[in-house]
């Protein structure tokens, strides 16, 4: 999602503002999702192959397309990385990162832990109400986050979370402020982590913007100051047509004086049929038999007949 955002601005000239030089997944699904989109990002939009409409239809499978366009596909799986974070070997991550830069200085580092480990939902599943699994190796791959930004540097950095990471406590402490300290002295909660003195890192730090809130203040290092809720955005208030709420947090290299970002302003609400009203209508598949017009049309008028289905009209076509 947030490739897909960034991806998504055009500049001045009317092309794309940000490029994505490399994403690393460790789930297959979302990987080829983020592969086929870098595939469909060398196309102008308006200008996709047809041979990709035929992928999508699924009368071609994903390697015939990229055989088509092979020099596409090579770009397409040189961005996006299948590997698990935190058992990769970091050497190899680091030269990933240098080569995919091309000494590029202007970039940004943007992702997000796994949220499932922070979600309201899956702690009230597992029945923990604040607590976290300290034996749940989701909840410490921000720690990868920051081993990045120590090494790497980058000038800025985004991270998005769902709003439970405000609420998750570790050992009975909450996990949310100790994620700003080391986000904002990455360098320090690596050598703090690993314990290596001796190890050096030219990052020298980041102060945290929330992206809807001034700081309430700042301190004597002057880092801006927030309370914990400054950092959620709720999207509907923001032009999306979907009430969904997440932890955003900007991070500007400390040495980068004199930036501050300029908040965001609010929206009226959209109403969702405004999205979808021109999008053709579509009706349910079915799994259980072979889906055809007959086969679904019988289906539907069993439920009608059973009284699963109020309100509604029989299909005529």
């Amino acid at each position: 999602g947030l490739g897909e955002g960034f991806a998504s601005i055009l500049n001045e000239d009317n092309n794309r503002a940000f490029n994505i030089a490399l994403s690393i997944e460790k789930d297959e699904d979302a990987h080829q999702t983020l592969e086929l989109r870098s595939f469909c990002r060398q196309f102008l939009p308006s200008n996709l192959p047809d041979k990709y409409y035929e992928f999508v239809k699924g009368n071609i499978i994903r390697e015939e397309l990229y055989s088509f366009f092979p020099e596409e596909a090579l770009v397409a799986k040189n961005e996006a990385w299948k590997t698990t974070l935190g058992l990769e070997d970091e050497n190899l991550i680091d030269q990933k990162i240098i080569h995919s830069l091309e000494g590029n200085k202007k970039w940004i580092l943007i992702g997000g832990p796994p949220c499932q480990a922070y979600s309201i939902v899956g702690r009230a599943r597992k029945k923990r109400k604040e607590g976290l699994d300290e034996n749940d190796l989701r909840i410490y791959l921000y720690r990868e986050y920051y081993r990045i930004l120590a090494f790497h540097s980058p000038p800025f950095f985004v991270m998005e979370n769902v709003k439970g990471l405000l609420s998750s406590r570790l050992n009975d402490q909450l996990i949310f402020k100790q994620i700003l300290y080391d986000l904002g002295n990455p360098s320090e909660a690596y050598q703090i982590l690993r314990g290596k003195k001796g190890i050096k890192t030219n990052c020298p730090g980041y102060k945290i913007y929330s992206l809807i809130k001034k700081p309430n203040g700042f301190d004597l290092d002057n880092n801006p100051n927030f309370n914990p809720k400054d950092f959620i955005i709720k999207a509907e208030e923001y032009g999306i047509p979907q009430t969904r709420h997440r932890i955003i947090l900007l991070g500007i290299r400390k040495d980068l004086n004199g930036i501050e970002p300029e908040i965001l302003s609010s929206q009226d609400p959209i109403e969702l049929v405004k999205v979808i009203s021109g999008l053709p209508r579509l009706r349910a598949g079915l799994s259980k038999i072979k889906d055809n017009k007959l086969n679904w049309k019988n289906t539907f008028n069993d439920l009608l007949k059973n009284g699963y289905l109020k309100n509604c009209d029989e299909p005529t076509k």
